[in-house]
């Protein structure tokens, strides 16, 4: 190892090559930064001068330094700037507007399929009333089922199961249905942050009472968003009149995670999806054991439960035909198969993978004495035709080259 100095930092380091002077990446950096930037780089288009090379920034008038390719492409400073000029000049466009309305339309007729029933049904009630709308308007972690664009009002469409109507299910008895009641929760609280209510029509009130859905419709956009309940099940049509019902019930999602543990009792176990026709039982013909096999996979004539057993059935079937061999390498005896022992062509065993790997370095390996410390030494025929001079190792090449 040689000791050599940072040009940068000072500090003593040792290194393998002799041309290396930084310690290390963080002094590099420095020394890019100091003399391989601007006119100094050997990237450096002199074509172009340093005053071309800055540009302001169109909304807010700020100075920037700009690559020569980005002179006719870049405008903006940042992100904010970027922002706000596509808000006062794009998106408030009547043209863009009527654009992103037609490719919404057009994704909303592709998807229709997409849409429960009850849904179907309150799109038909909203058609009817002549009220714009649009189906599974997408906010920042959350998607409304229907948004009203003129009065920017939600209604969420509640299913029976999903959902979890307390009516139907006493308990909450399937794990689908306490992640959709904390995703209801989470939600609820995200959109009464921004100052908004969402009306939540249930499935058995769309199915049995639409006319109920249609008047509680009707008032939301009426009272803009303000209702006294906003659950369709605790409400009733009394004298062709919209009534708030005595006895409210309280849907699960309201309720704290402490009190919906109590009404937990998930019931569904994990279902076993194995098909028990198309498997056989077999005892293992070593060890006696009972296993499984696929019938596709029962091409065996002998059966084993695992690899361990099928070697040392085979030993056994061979102990009595093994022939004593020695090893070329180390010329130790060991036993070996007859059929092994027929099969080989060259007539060459080695007693492990060690004995294997020094025959074969010395038989297809050139030996020689370094050149500076004299030691013996091998390499393969390749990596010695590439050099003149050769070495035990890199240190007696560095040394060899000082002398």
């Amino acid at each position: 190892m040689i000791k050599e100095e940072c040009i940068i930092c000072g500090k003593q380091f040792e290194t393998k090559s002799i041309t290396q002077t930084l310690c290390s990446t963080k002094c590099q950096n420095k020394w890019q930064s100091l003399y391989r930037t601007k006119e100094n780089s050997p990237n450096y288009n002199k074509n172009i001068s340093e005053e071309q090379r800055i540009i302001n920034c169109i909304v807010c008038n700020s100075k920037m330094r700009v690559k020569p390719y980005q002179i006719s492409t870049k405008k903006f400073c940042s992100i904010k700037c970027k922002n706000i000029w596509m808000t006062t000049n794009v998106f408030q466009n009547s043209d863009h507007k009527k654009k992103v309305k037609k490719s919404i339309s057009k994704f909303n007729e592709e998807h229709k399929t997409r849409l429960t029933s009850p849904h179907l049904k309150i799109n038909k009630i909203l058609d009817n009333l002549n009220i714009d709308y649009i189906n599974e308007k997408a906010y920042k972690y959350y998607t409304i089922d229907i948004e009203l664009n003129k009065n920017n009002l939600c209604i969420e469409i509640m299913g029976e199961y999903w959902h979890c109507d307390i009516r139907t299910y006493n308990q909450i008895e399937y794990e689908t249905q306490l992640n959709r009641i904390i995703k209801d929760r989470s939600k609820n609280k995200y959109f009464n942050l921004k100052h908004k209510n969402i009306l939540y029509l249930w499935e058995k009130d769309i199915n049995q009472n639409i006319k109920l859905c249609e008047l509680l419709i009707l008032s939301f956009i009426k009272n803009n968003g303000m209702l006294e309940n906003y659950h369709s099940f605790n409400y009733n049509i009394i004298n062709k009149l919209l009534t708030l019902n005595d006895n409210i019930i309280y849907p699960y999602m309201t309720y704290n995670s402490k009190k919906i543990k109590q009404y937990v009792n998930l019931k569904t176990q994990k279902i076993c999806k194995k098909q028990i026709d198309k498997w056989i039982t077999y005892s293992c013909d070593y060890c006696k054991k009972e296993y499984e096999i696929l019938k596709t996979h029962d091409k065996n004539i002998n059966h084993f439960c695992s690899v361990n057993c099928y070697k040392l059935h085979r030993n056994k079937l061979t102990e009595p035909n093994k022939i004593s061999v020695n090893c070329i390498c180390c010329d130790n005896i060991f036993l070996i198969s007859k059929y092994d022992y027929d099969i080989s062509k060259t007539k060459t065993f080695y007693c492990d993978i060690k004995c294997y790997n020094k025959y074969m370095k010395t038989k297809h390996n050139i030996i020689f004495n370094c050149e500076f410390c004299k030691k013996q030494t091998s390499k393969t025929k390749a990596d010695y035709n590439k050099s003149k001079h050769h070495f035990c190792s890199y240190k007696c090449s560095v040394e060899f080259r000082r002398l």
